[in-house]
Order: structure tokens, then C-alpha cells, then sequence
């Protein structure tokens, strides 16, 4: 059984990097290939495994852009725990000069 992994996604440009592998487990879906994180409870499918690993990053990227950079007041309280363990998921970004 073959075993995969995401390291890093991308979100409006910028590149995010996992403090630790996602890891990914797989299986063939009918006619179809399937790779899955149960603790996100996030799902690719593709004729290729490359197909599915693209899916897993775009539903990362919507993950981030929907929760994670979300303001805690429009978001329910399972919603909040999405967002803080996707943020503890990922490696902080350096800010630049003038961000501080």
C-alpha cells in the first residue's frame, strides 16, 4: 500500500508549510482512487493519486481561507476548533517589515 503525505498547500498565493506531514490514507474507490485524513475529515478523488493529492490541497486551501482566516465571531464553536487546530497545523509565516 502506497502511503502519502501533504506538506505544504497554497492560499491566495502564499505557501503554507505543515509544522508535521499530513499523512494521507488511501484506497480505490470504485473506479476511482481516494486518499482521506480522518482527523480533518478531508477527501480527494481522482484517476491518479497526484488528481487526489491535488484535491486534498484545494480543500485545504478553502479550509484556510473559510475558517482559519475567519474572524472567531462569524464562526460556530466547532467551526473555532476547526480553525485553531488548522492554525496550530501550520508553521508560523514571517512577517514582513511592514507588518509589524
Amino acid at each position: 500500500m502506497n502511503t502519502f503525505s501533504i506538506v505544504t498547500f497554497t492560499s491566495n498565493a502564499t505557501v503554507y508549510k505543515l509544522k508535521e506531514p499530513l499523512p494521507l490514507e488511501n484506497e480505490h474507490c470504485g473506479e476511482k482512487l481516494c486518499l482521506y485524513n480522518k482527523e480533518l475529515n478531508i477527501y480527494g478523488f481522482g484517476d491518479s493519486w497526484t488528481a487526489c493529492m491535488d484535491e486534498i490541497r484545494e480543500y485545504l486551501e478553502f479550509l484556510w481561507e473559510n475558517y482559519a482566516m475567519e474572524d472567531d465571531k462569524h464562526l460556530t464553536k466547532g467551526a473555532v476548533e476547526l480553525k485553531n487546530k488548522l492554525r496550530d497545523m501550520v508553521e508560523m509565516q514571517n512577517k514582513g517589515a511592514n507588518d509589524e
